[in-house]
């Protein structure tokens, strides 16, 4: 792993008093169908990752939505409750500390570019999407990561209310979100 692939994560930690930001090195980690977590494979790159000096994780379970206007977001295939589970466990027991970072893919473009047509598709699109953290971040709550955030990338909502509810929704599992 080259030095190229470090990424400075600020991980808000869910333990002890009040929400403290912390600096620690690490990686993003997907999923990826060779290696899935739980497989031998998985936990080489984890021990690699400690090996070069990586403290935690970021584990990336995604949304998708077919296109920017569409409103119909649905979390991913690529890590149901039981694979993100098991990233924590295996993370977690190669002496990494975890935070969980939902992404938002969108095919062709970027979460930035999220823009439903009407004020009603904005409310169905976050109806979604805080569905979505909410069973994500109790599954991280329930296997111990220490931190959990959402982003926030998009561009502001029109006639819709903005994502900070989405977060908000997050902190009855963690302290800050």
């Amino acid at each position: 792993m080259a030095a190229a692939g470090w990424l400075a994560l600020t991980l808000v930690l869910a333990a002890g008093g009040p929400a403290l930001a912390q600096r620690l090195d690490g990686f993003n980690v997907i999923a990826v169908p060779a290696h899935p977590y739980g497989s031998p494979g998985a936990g080489d790159a984890l021990a690699a990752a400690r090996r070069v000096g990586a403290e935690a994780i970021a584990i990336v379970p995604f949304l998708w939505q077919r296109d920017p206007q569409h409103a119909g977001l649905v979390r991913g295939e690529d890590m149901p409750d039981a694979a993100l589970r098991l990233a924590i466990q295996q993370a977690r027991a190669a002496g990494l500390r975890v935070m969980v970072k939902p992404h938002v893919w969108v095919p062709g473009s970027w979460a930035g570019a999220i823009e439903p047509a009407s004020p009603e598709d904005w409310r169905a699109w976050f109806e979604r999407y805080r569905a979505a953290l909410a069973q994500i971040a109790a599954v991280a709550a329930e296997e111990g990561a220490e931190g959990f955030r959402s982003a926030r990338n998009w561009k502001k909502p029109r006639g819709a209310r903005s994502g900070a509810t989405s977060s908000r929704r997050c902190a009855g599992y963690f302290r800050a979100c």
